[in-house]
């Protein structure tokens, strides 16, 4: 099911764990990573929250929250903005995303996975078995996730 308007409030309030309308950064930044099951850096994390966040405040209203994912609805995301984020993680440029690469990137975003996270991650997306990630693995794993609410 793609990720309706409604469904959206209700992963806000999901998210929003002290129920007082406001998403502060620790409680996104825990439901980002138990969502990723990886340890999200903090600087990652704050890239996320503050372009959601726009006041000066230091939380996500409703409002932001709704607006920010309103921008583009994820189902609309094109092939060639997800080839374009592809192509961040394949550093050779050859078309495949190996575990190392995947490791560097995180590793530079400071994201903390273990090799059992990156092996299970490429048990589920390499879906040939050929040891990469391929673009049209990558995007079919990226369709997958937003449909799965």
């Amino acid at each position: 099911m793609p990720l309706t308007r409604e469904c959206l409030k209700q992963k806000f309030m999901q998210f929003d764990t002290t129920g007082d309308g406001k998403l502060t950064f620790d409680e996104f930044k825990h439901h980002i990573c138990e969502i990723l099951k990886v340890d999200v850096s903090d600087l990652a994390c704050h890239t996320i929250f503050d372009d959601i966040k726009k006041g000066s405040d230091d939380y996500i209203t409703l409002e932001e929250w709704l607006n920010a994912l309103d921008r583009k609805s994820l189902k609309d995301v094109g092939q060639k903005e997800l080839e374009k984020t592809f192509a961040k993680f394949d550093l050779g440029g050859d078309g495949k995303i190996t575990k190392c690469e995947l490791k560097k990137v995180l590793a530079d975003l400071h994201c903390k996975v273990t090799d059992k996270e990156v092996d299970d991650l490429f048990k589920e997306v390499d879906t040939s078995g050929d040891g990469y990630i391929t673009v049209q693995e990558f995007v079919k794993a990226f369709y997958k996730e937003i449909h799965q609410e």
